[in-house]
């Protein structure tokens, strides 16, 4: 197993822990984003039976958030077509907890990526918080 799926799947389980202990009943994606023909999220969550997806994102570094177009995307599309919000939740190393924006919160859009800055990650919600 590669270092940086580890990393990701210890990462999925905190937030999935934390979502937890706030009422949400989590279902976590193996292997979600490796498959080039099929997409699904990190992160499954419902409480008071409405879902939220979530991808998951840990950095030890301060950098601002990618995620590549072709799979925001099909976020994008997912989150259409079951009619549930998605959500991206990021902790990074020097904050120590996780902070989570909405899908449609981007601050911009290049030829390969859809960038996440930083600062608005930093005053997204607590997912204790998260709603459906």
């Amino acid at each position: 197993m590669s270092r940086p799926y580890e990393k990701g799947k210890l990462c999925e389980w905190e937030l999935i822990k934390i979502l937890r202990l706030s009422g949400f009943v989590c279902i976590r994606s193996p292997g979600s984003g490796r498959g080039k023909r099929t997409w699904y999220p990190d992160v499954v969550a419902v409480r008071s039976g409405r879902a939220i997806f979530i991808e998951v994102k840990c950095f030890s570094d301060d950098r601002h958030v990618p995620i590549p177009l072709e799979k925001f995307k099909r976020m994008i599309w997912l989150s259409k077509h079951a009619g549930v919000r998605f959500f991206i939740c990021v902790k990074y190393e020097d904050i120590g907890s996780f902070r989570c924006v909405d899908l449609n919160s981007y601050d911009s859009v290049g030829e390969k990526y859809v960038m996440y800055r930083r600062e608005k990650i930093l005053s997204g919600r607590d997912p204790k918080d998260l709603e459906a």
